[in-house]
Parts: C-alpha cells; sequence; structure tokens
C-alpha cells in the first residue's frame, strides 16, 4: 500500500501570468524501500557505472546521463520528486521522433512524494533516459517500478464539489463539451509534480457536473512544445473528416526558442468520447504570420449565418519591445499603465481622497 506522504497546499499563477490559486494535493509514497547494489563497468575508454534493483538496471554515463533499463516493465515507474531540485529531463525511449522529454524535479537529497511515469504494457523491456541529474543523487536509491498508484482522497480539507486532479498541478479549463450525456472538462495539467511545467490537456468527465470521474491525461506534451488552452467541438457534420461527432481540439503548442518562444495552433481529433486523441499529422494548422510571439488560445465555433468555422486566438506585441533607455521592465508596466489609464487613475484619486468622514 502507499501511504501519503504529505499534504501539499500550493499558491501559484499561471505561466501566461493570470491569476493566482490554491488548491491541496495528495502524494503518497511506498513504506518500505529496497536496497541497491552497485557495480561498475568501464566500455571504450569512459566510465559507464551500472547499478541494479530487481528489474531496474541503472547505467550513469557520466555524471548526468543515466540510462533506466526496465525488464517486464509494470504499469508505472514511480519517480521520487524534490519540489526543491533543478529540473531534469525524463524520455521514454522508444526510437520515435516523437519521444518527448519531461521536465522532473527528481530527488537529490529528499524525497517530498512520488509521481507516476507510465511504462509501455506488453513489452520485455522497456528504457527511460533520464538527463541533468547527478550520479549520486538520492532518486537512484528511491526509485521503483509499480502496476498501481494509491490515489485515494485522505486529505480533510480537499474540496468536495469543487474538480481538482487526483494528484499533480492544474489550471485553466480548456475544451469544455457536452456529448452524450457527459460533461467534459479538460484543464491544463502536470503530472509529474506540483508546480507549473509539461502541459498537457487532463481530462474529467461528469453527468452532473458536480461528481467526477478523472481519466488520464488526454493530449500530452510533445516535441512541437507544452499543450497551452484551447478549446474543443463535436462536430457533428463531419466537416473535419473523422466522422460525425467527433470531437475535434484545437490548443496552442508553445515552446522556447533561443530569444523568445514559439507559439503555434494545432489541432486533434477523437472518435471515442474524448477518451483518447489522435494528432494532427501536419501540425500546426496556424501559425501567425509576422513571426508573433504571444499568439494562443484559440476558440473554435460555428458561425451559422456564413456557415463556417471561425477561430479567435489571442494575439499582441512584446511590449518590452518599448523598453526606453536604463528603463527596467517593472518601470516599463507602471509607466503604460499611467498613459493608457490616466483618466481612471484620477477618478480613483478622487474616490479615494474625498471621502475626508472615513477614519480607516
Amino acid at each position: 500500500m502507499f501511504q501519503p506522504v504529505r499534504q501539499v497546499s500550493v499558491n501559484f499563477a499561471d505561466n501566461e501570468k493570470q491569476s493566482n490559486k490554491t488548491f491541496n494535493i495528495l502524494y503518497f509514497m511506498k513504506t518500505n524501500l529496497v536496497n541497491l547494489a552497485l557495480g561498475l563497468a568501464f566500455t571504450g575508454g569512459a566510465v559507464s557505472c551500472q547499478s541494479q534493483k530487481n528489474d531496474l538496471v541503472f547505467e550513469h554515463q557520466g555524471d548526468t546521463v543515466t540510462i533506466v533499463h526496465i525488464a517486464r516493465p509494470a504499469n508505472y515507474l514511480l519517480l521520487p520528486i524534490q519540489e526543491s531540485s533543478k529540473e531534469g529531463l525524463v524520455r521514454l525511449d522508444t526510437g520515435s521522433p516523437a519521444d518527448t522529454d519531461m521536465d522532473v524535479r527528481l530527488a537529490t537529497d529528499s524525497v517530498e512524494y512520488y509521481v507516476p511515469f507510465a511504462l509501455p504494457q506488453g513489452s520485455e523491456e522497456a528504457t527511460v533516459i533520464i538527463k541533468k541529474v547527478a550520479a549520486d543523487a538520492l532518486c537512484w536509491d528511491s526509485i521503483r517500478v509499480s502496476d498501481t498508484f494509491d490515489t485515494a482522497n485522505r486529505d480533510k480539507f480537499r474540496p468536495v464539489y469543487h474538480h481538482t486532479p487526483l494528484y499533480g498541478w492544474m489550471n485553466d479549463a480548456n475544451g469544455l463539451v457536452y456529448k452524450d450525456g457527459e460533461y467534459h472538462l479538460y484543464f491544463q495539467y502536470n503530472p509529474y509534480g506540483s508546480v507549473w511545467g509539461n502541459m498537457h490537456w487532463g481530462h474529467s468527465v461528469s453527468k452532473d457536473l458536480v461528481h467526477w470521474e478523472h481519466l488520464d491525461p488526454a493530449i500530452a506534451r510533445d516535441t512541437l512544445g507544452h499543450i497551452f488552452s484551447g478549446s474543443a467541438i463535436v462536430d457533428k457534420e463531419n466537416s473535419a473528416g473523422y466522422g460525425e461527432n467527433t470531437i475535434v481540439a484545437f490548443y496552442t503548442s508553445h515552446r522556447n526558442i533561443p530569444g523568445g518562444q514559439s507559439q503555434v495552433q494545432s489541432m486533434a481529433y477523437s472518435t471515442d468520447n474524448g477518451r483518447t486523441y489522435t494528432k494532427y499529422e501536419q501540425n500546426p494548422v496556424l501559425t501567425p504570420f509576422d513571426g508573433l510571439q504571444n499568439f494562443r488560445d484559440p476558440k473554435v465555433f460555428w458561425y451559422e449565418p456564413e456557415q463556417k468555422w471561425i477561430m479567435i486566438v489571442s494575439a499582441d506585441t512584446d511590449p518590452y519591445t518599448n523598453l526606453r533607455a536604463n528603463e527596467t521592465k517593472a518601470d516599463l508596466v507602471y509607466r503604460l499603465l499611467l498613459e493608457k489609464n490616466k483618466v481612471m487613475l484620477k477618478s480613483l484619486t478622487l474616490i479615494l481622497f474625498s471621502d475626508t468622514s472615513r477614519k480607516d
């Protein structure tokens, strides 16, 4: 059995600097650890250190690259997390160009909680490549495989009818859609920690908007980037060609690039009532023609008067290109507020200082 490590209350702001939110997350860990047997292997003039633990073999290539070989993989590789650690890169290696690194804060000297990393089923061996984590980090003693991950709610203060994920970090609701008696709630989701990162579309369904069934993440981060916010539609007339009543999702693919960021619009579709999605093979479907970096959150809807689908996308230029000499970003924000809101600020000043009868 897994037992609760601790209750975490998280205050955070999303990556788009919109708002602060708080929710409680409960994490779980096993109580028994397995002793680690160490061995050394020297090949090709380079040092390769191998250690073995049950069905796990750790091949340390240098100090910050480790290949984890997993014989007869269980459902999950349980990753020990320490939030103060620097992000490492964890990738399931299938040999596909679509294999994607996930940013995970693996434990360096203490374990705060565990998160499950899904492994392929039906194979004789699975390979996970982990980078940017030191060979002497505590995580190598604590990492393990398991067929289960206990997500039972033992948190006294967890909301009862407000939606919260089973574990991990959530933010904006995305792709809200109703189909065949179910309300679908997709949301910004990091399954590998309690802070922002690895944006997926998490997924829950409900028949009454109070009781929620938690499902696997519907759309996972990929090589185009994080899966940012968007919308979904039920394609009743088969406009997209994937079949009548297919759910089609539109979202922003976001990734950092040298000197800034790239934000483009992508599409995925589901033919199994939103449980799994197939990404459009020619993504992205829309890119900014002028190299705009802030270009996200597509909202798609059917416009009956013109019999067409319309997409609305949030777009803005980078305000920091307007920095004056010796002006900080904070200075610029304050200056823009003053320039754009002079009338409002004057009115606010009158309200604040005109009532002399107030004592507080």
